[in-house]
């Protein structure tokens, strides 16, 4: 969870000076009747064992993996469904469908969660509720008046309307649409919350200056490019549980076997592509920290908690080998010529590549070779350059043709690279929220003062 920067902000200010009043005034209670409200820290709620930063930190994390993935869908599944209305490909149709399901089956779920989020944040953390909400009160009107309301709308029309709108595909398309965009308008506004916590610009009555803050258009980029390749990747992971847990006890299909395998192709490419450029906008959003906060940038990458960055780039390493090892373990059998072998014999060898960038990328900065520059940054050349040559390969090879290997090798890789994107992604997540270090708005807010109360 990303909301939690005003060390003596004007509510602080505001309140010392309504203490003062009040004293001069000779009010037995304190409380100035017209002045200002004071800061009046009556009571704090307390998690036991947890705390309550983490129990918000936790609620929101599994509110947003679920929500990653609809919006991830929801990215695909318009555009799925226009090749299939389009082109007329019964599969790409097919897929459009099934997400839809999926939409309408997390929805809630998603919601959900982010109810309990917010009502942990309005109990815990008062003071930092009523600050945000002020600031941004018109975003979140559009938010909760709008976005919300016509995403509910939207995403259970787009699944109900399937059998119905058959003769009016245009007008089921555009509500697939319209959801798809709404999530990600949704997204864009959201992250003018978390954003301004991490690098804050402007003060309390300055709406634009803290909306759009230095790190706003970086964070939003890196979102909405997470959520198009976490989709995916998550997606192709459940089909592929699917098949391995139900392998063997029932029979299907020629068809729908061939159908479910070409699934786990789908959701790897367009993952795996997307995911190739996570890395760029990865520093774009890494380098805005920099220069708006670098005290949070050093907590990040170099400070207590730089282990962490160790694991995000490692777990990366980990989703570029498993998309390789997909590409071997679903090359066509090589009966036709030298030229297949040669190709699984170098996406073979790639491995060990791989491998051994993923091993460069985790040292240590204490140790030989653990400086950021050059060693991490030649690792993450290794992992795109030899990613994308691999994918080349592959496709090269698969559209010649030949029987592609079934068994349980390719969906057991799957679902391993879905766990590999969940695990980077909820890293990524706590990375941002411990940068801030005890800061729940970045050099502005303490958590002791955002648990105060403000009382009129």
């Amino acid at each position: 969870m990303e909301i939690v920067g005003l060390g003596r902000s004007a509510l602080t200010r505001q309140g010392e000076r309504g203490t003062r009043v009040a004293g001069r005034a000779g009010d037995p209670t304190g409380i100035p009747p017209l002045e200002v409200a004071s800061t009046v820290p009556e009571f704090t709620v307390s998690v036991p064992a947890l705390g309550g930063r983490w129990l918000v930190g936790v609620i929101f994390l599994v509110h947003i993996t679920t929500v990653a993935l609809l919006i991830g869908i929801a990215m695909v599944a318009p555009v799925a469904e226009v090749i299939g209305w389009r082109r007329g490909y019964e599969r790409w149709g097919d897929l459009a469908r099934q997400l839809s399901t999926v939409l309408e089956r997390l929805y809630a779920w998603g919601a959900t969660w982010a109810a309990f989020g917010l009502v942990a944040i309005w109990g815990l953390y008062p003071r930092l509720w009523g600050y945000l909400t002020s600031l941004f009160f018109y975003p979140v009107v559009i938010i909760a008046g709008v976005l919300w309301l016509l995403m509910t709308i939207t995403a259970y029309a787009y699944y109900g309307t399937w059998n119905s709108l058959r003769g009016r595909r245009g007008l089921h398309n555009a509500i697939g649409w319209t959801f798809a965009l709404s999530a990600m308008a949704f997204i864009t506004l959201i992250v003018m919350f978390s954003s301004h916590q991490l690098t804050p610009a402007g003060g309390v009555d300055q709406l634009w200056a803290a909306a759009f803050n230095p790190s706003w258009l970086a964070e939003t980029l890196h979102r909405h490019v997470g959520n198009l390749s976490y989709g995916p990747l998550v997606l192709g992971a459940l089909v592929g549980a699917g098949l391995l847990v139900f392998r063997g006890r029932f029979r299907p299909s020629e068809g729908q076997r061939d159908y479910r395998y070409w699934v786990l192709e789908a959701t790897l490419l367009l993952g795996g592509l997307v995911t190739l450029t996570q890395p760029l906008f990865g520093w774009y959003y890494v380098r805005r920290i920099l220069e708006a906060s670098p005290g949070a940038w050093f907590n990040m990458m170099a400070g207590a908690k730089g282990w962490l960055f160790l694991i995000q780039i490692g777990l990366l390493g980990a989703i570029f080998f498993l998309i390789s090892l997909y590409l071997v373990v679903s090359l066509p059998t090589p009966t036709d010529g030298a030229r297949r072998v040669r190709t699984r014999t170098w996406l073979r060898w790639s491995l060990l590549v791989l491998a051994l960038a993923l091993l460069l990328a985790v040292i240590p900065k204490e140790l030989p070779l653990g400086q950021m520059r050059p060693w991490k940054y030649i690792a993450l050349y290794v992992f795109g350059l030899v990613t994308i040559a691999n994918l080349v390969l592959y496709w090269r090879e698969r559209r010649q043709g030949g029987p592609v290997p079934g068994g349980w090798q390719r969906p057991a890789v799957l679902v391993a690279l879905g766990l590999a994107a969940v695990a980077i992604f909820v890293t990524m997540g706590i990375i941002r929220e411990s940068a801030r270090g005890d800061w729940l708005i970045y050099q502005k807010m303490p958590p002791e003062q955002a648990q105060e109360l403000v009382r009129p």
